[in-house]
């Protein structure tokens, strides 16, 4: 996913309805921050702010871009990596009628936003174009779709031009106009989901909330003030409850990977140690029972360096051996960590050959100590060791 996940900012606020109840349609500048399920902000807006919310939007969108440092802002109605599931069914028109037999089961994940919304969260226009300021509730109904859903219905063709219908069977046709990259989406691991992005001037579904993103070149604790200054100026009903970097769902959607991740370094310098205890003991042992013979390599004119050389091409043999074993292991039962390794190949080369370097480096360490010591004994001494 192609988003700075620094520089771009969330606004969060929960806002219900006067009545209680969760409002029609994407009418606030909000969204629901749950905490194991819990929402822990909740502020109810006036009625004026969701009879007039449209013009609202409009002025509360301007009037952050003008901030000194905004590059971009846009509103969207779930946000990749935020906890959201907000999916629909897809069906596909095929000769002037809709392919339901076929196509009732695809679903896709669906992103009501306004036109920023590619330049704000670093989205990459593949084909096509992106919504615009000229896709209005009154124009012709689009949608631009991602990588994943083209391949899924169209393969190498070009999806341009293809109309489908969401949701229910009785709502509109789209056309696609576009197709962006994927975005991980609900989680970091996994394979690429399926997903649409539609203008929300055309969205006719209910959301309770939208989220208001931020992309700045200041620094997000420099732009809380303005940004919720700014907000408020256009209508003080509006709340904000917070403004997050996109890092921090970024961390939250990888905390237990994280701790995975942290378990099993711990695990693997308790091995790297283990091993290069192990190692020492044993040449260690080894010296200890060839005492005599390096006495009589020395009593037949072997030089401390040439008895040092000899124990460590054995020690490096052994651990050439034990690594040679490891890697294979590690190329074998890789897939096993595919869901902990993002971003990388478990089987990535590199990072193989660096951990073989690094147990290398290990092993040649351990075994020094015991080798030097071997070259140091007396050779008289040696030979009347036993």
């Amino acid at each position: 996913m192609a988003v700075s996940k620094d520089q771009v900012l969330i606004a969060l606020a929960q806002v219900p309805a006067p009545d209680g109840r969760p409002l029609p349609q994407s009418g606030t500048l909000s969204e629901i921050v749950a905490n194991d399920g819990k929402v822990f902000f909740s502020i109810t807006v006036d009625a004026a702010v969701v009879q007039n919310w449209e013009p609202v939007r409009k002025r509360a969108e301007d009037t952050v871009r003008a901030i000194p440092g905004v590059q971009s802002a846009s509103l969207t109605s779930q946000l990749p990596l935020s906890g959201d599931f907000d999916s629909f069914g897809v069906r596909w028109e095929e000769g002037g009628d809709d392919a339901a037999g076929r196509n009732a089961g695809s679903e896709a994940f669906r992103f009501a936003v306004t036109s920023d919304y590619a330049t704000t969260m670093g989205l990459r226009v593949v084909s096509g174009r992106f919504l615009d300021a000229g896709d209005l509730a009154t124009g012709e109904r689009v949608v631009v779709i991602n990588e994943e859903l083209a391949r899924q219905r169209f393969g190498d063709r070009s999806p341009i031009g293809a109309r489908l219908r969401m949701g229910p069977p009785d709502a509109p046709l789209r056309t696609v106009v576009g197709v962006v990259n994927d975005v991980r989406h609900p989680t970091l691991d996994g394979d690429a989901s399926a997903q649409l992005y539609l203008p929300l001037e055309q969205n006719h579904f209910s959301d309770a909330f939208v989220r208001l993103v931020v992309r700045s070149t200041v620094p997000p604790d420099a732009l809380v003030p303005s940004l919720r200054d700014a907000i408020h100026g256009v209508n003080p009903g509006i709340p904000i409850a917070e403004v997050l970097p996109m890092s921090a769902l970024v961390e939250r959607a990888s905390a237990q990977r994280r701790f995975a991740q942290r378990l099993f370094q711990s695990f693997a310098l308790s091995a790297l140690v283990l091993a290069a205890v192990g190692i020492f003991g044993v040449f260690s042992g080894m010296v200890g029972e060839r005492i005599r013979e390096i006495g009589v390599r020395s009593a037949l004119g072997a030089s401390q360096r040439q008895i040092l050389s000899h124990f460590l091409r054995q020690g490096g043999a052994l651990a050439a051996g034990g690594i040679g074993l490891g890697a294979l292991a590690a190329l074998w039962l890789g897939g096993a960590l595919r869901p902990l390794a993002y971003g990388i190949s478990p089987r990535d080369p590199a990072t193989i050959v660096l951990l073989a370097a690094v147990l290398g480096a290990v092993a040649v360490v351990a075994t020094l100590l015991p080798a030097w010591r071997a070259s140091r004994v007396d050779a008289m001494t040696a030979l009347r060791s036993e």
